[in-house]
């Protein structure tokens, strides 16, 4: 009986040596592991036990040998044919009745329909908390009424219902009309493959349209087929998505619009430039994208303060860095740019980005501007100093003539004063230059032909430039005028050409003078500060030895001179500069050593005009009259000269050293004098108020100012006040008597008329 028991339980009996080998089994467990008996026996009991769970056997068996007390576990057992099964192992140590040996007694029961059920019950467990708790909509749809059969909260509080409002409502209820055709499409895709994953929009209970990710599958269960859908609302990433493309789209088209140079550069390569960098350095985006290193656009000079600024950056040295640098255009063109950079993660990896704009033209015209302010303030000392040096001339000139007129013609006397005179004007020459420089000296403007000008002046200049030295000419006949001083324009061409000369005097060589009349635009006038229009172009060059470098940017600095002591007095091209300036126009030169100069001048056309005004050289002309002149100067010596040269001229003079003086003179006997001779710089009262209080004692008096140089006083300024005539010191006898003829019958005339 129990022999039966124990063979045909439902239970698995072993008897495990304390080595582990199977000593006795039943029936039972030999059928287990579908295998007979006698296989059983003699084999250790592991080989039956998955090779994963040897451990569990191995501290099951420790521990009953140790302890000696009931002990329990569940591993996994393997049948002949491979498969696997969950068993629950109960065992006791047992020993014989001199308890020399021992064994193991295991019941073995089969629990593996058990562990499925709490595998399934785990299962349904995650997939219940999945479906409950998760951040998704999770629906059941039937697909014949298309209702939910089975929902969870977030599809309800997806769409703003309450359950049991969910649970009325169908699909075409959620439907935004205009996907609802195309969300059909996806039905019906699901229907015919099973699955489908698709993006469209709801509508809530509030009436928002909501962007959702639909994942759909076809489910079989109890024999009906289902849909089983996940709901994830991506409305908020696909604003996110849009701001974020919107943004880019809005960054992009700045940069590509923008004025200024935008860049990144990684590994030194160029990963992006906008259009505005590539044009500063004459290439195209792509070919700055072409692999090109950012060394390419960089003066070898300048590159390690370059690199130096990027290490910095991409090692989180500093946050931003701004400097300049020269750079190098793809015509080989030197170009000044500054950076205004920092750095950032691109792709994943640290890059250098910044924006770049060209200085160039800034730096051209902060240097002119620094030129300019320099010409102007020694402009201004030389006006002041040739003011003071005209007093002190205008004796000399006028007592010469004086001298001359008492003393014989061919005495050695009289040809001493006529060397003083000579003299004398050679340094009222040297002023004019002065004041020219400065732009302080009155000049008559009017419409001329500069071909007329360049005649005399070649033709003068041939007669002193040696026969060896060639002159080439190219000059347009048919060139439009300019409003200018033909005096001034006249110096202008005889300085370079003379400058010129003196290049190619010892070596020998060519000198080349062209005239032409061109329209310049803006790319032709590119760090010019002319603006576009028509222009006369003079252009003097040379093939002498040409300037060094280091002082092209002094020669038009006054009393700047390479020449040898004796040859020029550094103001030449300062008076050109200063002429050219005056009048609206602007000169350039260009020189390499060896090679040779060119300097060409640039003044604006007038518009059609009938006739060009000629002026001519007035002759020396000693008018005399019988009027009572009042002379006013501060200066004595200046007063008693012009004093001297009136009363030679048979006019009755009336001499004052003092504005306050000749006031209270002529208030006490306006009717004495018919014309007032006064100078302008004077103290107390200066020539111009002396001349309007005597004009307001007795309208119509002719007044005639002198000055050596006023920043107050000028033509016009002296018409405006009702000065009829306007002289120049040092005063040259001949003027002195026609202005003073001039004014005497003009003023005549009006009376009578």
């Amino acid at each position: 009986r129990y022999s039966h028991l124990y063979d045909f339980s439902p239970v698995g009996y072993f008897t495990v040596s304390e080595k582990g080998i199977i000593e006795e089994a039943n029936l039972t467990s030999a059928s287990m592991m579908g295998i007979e008996r006698s296989a059983l026996i003699g084999k250790p009991f592991t080989r039956f036990v998955l090779r994963q769970d040897h451990g569990i056997f191995y501290k099951h068996r420790q521990y009953l040998l140790e302890t000696e007390t009931p002990q329990s576990c569940e591993l996994r057992f393997v049948k002949k044919d491979g498969h696997e099964f969950y068993v629950r192992m109960e065992s006791i140590v047992i020993k014989n009745r001199w308890e020399e040996l021992r064994q193991i007694r295991t019941a073995v029961s089969d629990i593996t329909e058990h562990k499925m059920a709490e595998a399934l019950r785990e299962s349904e467990e995650r997939y219940r908390a999945f479906f409950e708790k998760g951040p998704d909509g999770v629906v059941i749809l039937d697909p014949e009424t298309a209702q939910p059969i089975e929902f969870n909260d977030q599809a309800c509080r997806q769409l703003g219902y309450s359950r049991e409002e969910f649970a009325l409502l169908r699909v075409p209820d959620i439907e935004v009309k205009e996907t609802a055709d195309e969300t059909r499409r996806h039905i019906r895709k699901i229907m015919d493959e099973g699955f489908d994953d698709f993006e469209t929009f709801q509508r809530t209970k509030q009436g928002e349209i909501r962007h959702v990710h639909v994942t759909a599958q076809i489910i079989e269960a109890v024999g009906h087929p289902f849909y089983h859908c996940i709901w994830r609302d991506i409305t908020e990433r696909k604003r996110a998505e849009i701001e974020i493309r919107e943004s880019e789209e809005k960054y992009r088209n700045f940069t590509e619009q923008s004025f200024v140079g935008f860049y990144i550069i990684q590994d030194g390569l160029f990963k992006y430039v906008n259009p505005k960098f590539a044009d500063i350095f004459g290439y195209t985006a792509d070919e700055c994208l072409d692999n090109m290193h950012f060394r390419q656009l960089v003066h070898p000079e300048d590159l390690a303060t370059v690199e130096e600024q990027m290490r910095r950056r991409l090692e989180q040295e500093v946050k931003t860095v701004q400097y300049a640098f020269r750079g190098i255009k793809k015509t080989g063109e030197i170009i000044h740019v500054t950076i205004y950079g920092s750095s950032l993660l691109y792709k994943g990896k640290p890059a250098a980005m910044g924006t770049m704009l060209d200085i160039t033209k800034e730096l051209e015209l902060e240097k002119r501007v620094s030129q300019s302010q320099r010409m102007e303030s020694i402009g201004t000392l030389a006006g002041g100093i040739a003011h003071d040096f005209n007093n002190m001339l205008y004796p000399i000139i006028g007592l010469s003539e004086l001298l001359m007129d008492d003393l014989s013609p061919g005495s050695l006397e009289h040809e001493n004063a006529q060397e003083i005179l000579k003299a004398g004007k050679r340094c009222a020459d040297l002023v004019k230059q002065i004041l020219a420089f400065s732009r302080q000296s009155e000049h008559k403007m009017v419409p001329v032909r500069i071909q007329k000008i360049l005649k005399e002046v070649l033709k003068l200049g041939r007669s002193i430039i040696s026969s060896d030295i060639k002159i080439v000419k190219e000059i347009q006949k048919d060139c439009s005028l300019v409003m200018a001083d033909p005096t001034q324009v006249h110096q202008i061409a005889m300085n370079l050409i003379t400058n010129a000369y003196h290049a190619v005097e010892q070596t020998g060589g060519t000198i080349y003078v062209k005239l032409k009349e061109a329209e310049l635009g803006s790319d032709d006038l590119a760090g010019n500060p002319l603006e576009p229009g028509q222009y006369a172009i003079l252009s003097v060059s040379d093939t002498g030895c040409g300037i060094d470098p280091s002082i092209l940017g002094k020669i038009f600095d006054p009393y700047f001179t390479t020449k040898e002591q004796g040859k020029g007095t550094g103001l030449g091209l300062a008076v050109v500069h200063g002429i050219v300036k005056e009048h609206r126009g602007d000169i350039k030169v260009y020189s390499e050593v060896g090679k040779g100069t060119t300097f060409n001048v640039y003044l604006p056309l007038m518009e059609k005009v009938s006739e060009t005004v000629s002026v001519g050289m007035a002759e020396a002309i000693y008018e005399t009259g019988t009027e009572r002149i009042l002379l006013v100067d501060d200066e004595e010596p200046i007063v008693r000269l012009e004093g001297q040269m009136l009363k030679r001229l048979g006019y009755h003079v009336t001499s004052r050293i003092s504005s306050v003086e000749a006031l209270a003179a002529f208030k006490a006997n306006p009717d004495a004098f018919d014309l007032v001779v006064t100078d302008m710089a004077m103290p107390n009262i200066t020539g111009d108020r002396l001349a309007k209080e005597l004009i307001s004692i007795k309208p119509g008096i002719p007044v005639i100012i002198c000055t050596g140089f006023s920043e107050r006083m000028n033509h016009d300024r002296a018409a405006a006040i009702g000065i009829k005539g306007f002289l120049m010191k040092p005063v040259i006898r001949s003027e002195m008597a026609q202005m003073v003829r001039k004014v005497l019958d003009d003023t005549k005339g009006t009376a009578q008329g």
